[in-house]
């Protein structure tokens, strides 16, 4: 590889990583659109979430045509490939973060026609665990700190647990407001939608450790997902 080729392969390798970051700060700014419309009872700002979630399925292919590329033209190998496979791996994950608060506007929207709204006080505890875990693993991403990647995978407990607490009030809810079980059953959701953006955290910090150390801990943190799920309903 000449030097101009090779200069011209590691800015295209750079543009990749920074396009792929940038993707999910936009992402992030989405999701925490999505919430703040949520706790305001705002349709308006949840329908501009929906409108610009559009942006991100063009980005999700522009990313996509540039890590082939890389990989049909260069041939990388080493921490250059797992560098690649990584942004695939990402870009996927970044989308459905999109999604999640698309999922969350939507839910906005629908209760905006309903009298109340069911607002657990530990919802707040959830939003602030999901969000850190995003920014966390972006972070990480950027900086290819395993340390903090590590951090953001051990977080997704406390996004359980706060997840669990909402579903817990807000079944309660229903048995106390009979009249109201469809904000319950909307709120649910959006709980939902925010443990599942920490779940895609904890994937895209397993991304960072797989580009930095060469290992796959997917499975690990997987399996332990699955025994903290069944305890839950055991209990």
């Amino acid at each position: 590889m000449t030097e101009s080729v090779r200069s011209r392969y590691v800015r295209e390798l750079e543009e990749l990583k920074n396009e792929t970051l940038k993707m999910g700060i936009f992402a992030l700014e989405a999701l925490k659109s999505s919430v703040m419309a949520f706790l305001s009872y705002s349709s308006e700002e949840a329908r501009k979430i929906v409108e610009r979630d559009a942006i991100l399925d063009r980005w999700e292919i522009d990313i996509d045509r540039r890590a082939l590329n890389l990989l049909a033209l260069e041939q990388p190998v080493a921490k250059d490939l797992r560098l690649i496979v990584a942004c695939l791996r990402m870009n996927i994950e970044i989308e459905r973060i999109g999604d999640q608060a698309v999922n969350i506007a939507q839910r906005t929207i629908r209760l905006s026609k309903l009298p109340t709204i069911c607002q657990p006080p530990t919802f707040e505890d959830l939003y602030k665990v999901a969000i850190a875990m995003v920014e966390d693993s972006l972070r990480a991403f950027s900086n290819e700190d395993v340390e903090l990647a590590n951090k953001v995978c051990a977080m997704d407990d406390e996004a359980d647990e706060a997840n669990f607490a909402v579903m817990r009030y807000s079944l309660q809810y229903m048995t106390d407001h009979p009249s109201c079980v469809e904000q319950a059953l909307q709120t649910i959701i959006v709980a939902r939608c925010l443990e599942r953006s920490a779940d895609i955290a904890t994937n895209i910090a397993e991304n960072v450790i797989f580009v930095v150390e060469g290992r796959n801990v997917k499975h690990i943190f997987a399996n332990k997902e699955k025994e903290k799920t069944r305890k839950h309903w055991d209990a």
